[in-house]
């Protein structure tokens, strides 16, 4: 069995007799879409035999048996489409005494590219490296949090369990990063508007 891999709007790539492959030469940044179709020709396996004319009809004993492909390729269904965008294991930009490597919401959510840690690395770009205090919480981070990615990585099953523990962060970040800030004036405003009406009702039920 062959697998061929094909690039969005590039020729397809036969990766041969191989059922992993590792893109190179790609662009940080730059999305790329990715299918795999699988293909083989017809493989036959012959053995022959030879049968004389005469009355007793003699046969020979088969012979060795050979493999032979015959005819053209036949061209398996695409798989459905991947969208990635590659970009470097890095914090940017670049911290004494950090690590590049694999990080915990990485791990949790399987890929570099997931929008939850797209939301969480903007989030780390545009607030924490900012200050003082959230470059100290990223160099921690990223001193500790290799070893405990690949933690999880060896333990798959707790991944559900961190994906929900992240849930708070990862919805903030979205919040402060993909909101305009006419939205998130509008939303402080019903919440602390929800806030003055439970502080009214609480004190109404203090006697």
């Amino acid at each position: 069995m062959h697998y061929g891999l094909f690039l969005h709007e590039n020729p397809p790539i036969d990766v041969g007799n191989a059922t992993t492959y590792r893109l190179t030469g790609l662009t940080n940044g730059q999305s790329y879409v990715v299918a795999i179709s699988s293909y083989a020709p017809a493989t036959y396996y012959m053995s022959v035999t030879a049968l004389d004319n005469t009355v007793d009809q003699h046969e020979s004993d088969f012979s060795s048996e050979v493999v032979a492909q015959i005819g053209s390729p036949r061209d398996g269904g695409l798989s459905g489409e991947v969208t990635a965008s590659p970009d470097l294991a890095a914090g940017y930009p670049v911290l004494k005494g950090t690590k590049n490597g694999c990080f915990i919401a990485t791990a949790a959510y399987g890929s570099y590219s997931a929008p939850e840690v797209l939301a969480l690395r903007s989030f780390r770009d545009r607030y924490l490296l900012t200050a003082a205090p959230g470059r100290l919480f990223v160099r921690t981070y990223y001193r500790y949090s290799p070893a405990a990615a690949a933690l999880l990585n060896a333990h798959p099953a707790f991944k559900p369990l961190v994906r929900a523990a992240l849930m708070p962060a990862v919805g903030a970040a979205m919040f402060l990063t993909e909101t305009s800030p006419a939205a998130k004036a509008a939303i402080l405003l019903v919440g602390c508007g929800l806030l003055l009406v439970l502080a009214g009702k609480r004190r109404r039920l203090v006697p």
